[in-house]
């Protein structure tokens, strides 16, 4: 997994990732509601026991303070957007 963030501060967070075939990113949360979206290929993603899979053009926002999981059956290219809320 290869990452770039292209911009940081308290309160949002942009990230582009690519991973490949079998990497994951394991179970973790965040403090900030987080949106990805799939820019090439497709991804597994968990949130809160559930499970979906994005194509490419396919965004998905998962809660704060929610498990969620990556996971990549193939390679692909993610844009993960996190707002922070303001007390964070």
């Amino acid at each position: 997994m290869v990452s770039k963030t292209l911009a940081q501060n308290n309160h949002v967070s942009m990230t582009l990732f690519t991973f490949s075939e079998g990497e994951k990113f394991g179970a973790h949360d965040s403090a900030g509601n987080a949106m990805v979206l799939v820019l090439e290929g497709r991804g597994w993603f968990a949130v809160d026991s559930r499970t979906y899979v994005l194509s490419m053009g396919e965004s998905l926002v998962m809660p704060a303070n929610k498990p969620q999981g990556v996971f990549a059956n193939e390679d692909f290219k993610m844009l993960l957007t996190v707002v922070f809320p303001e007390e964070w």
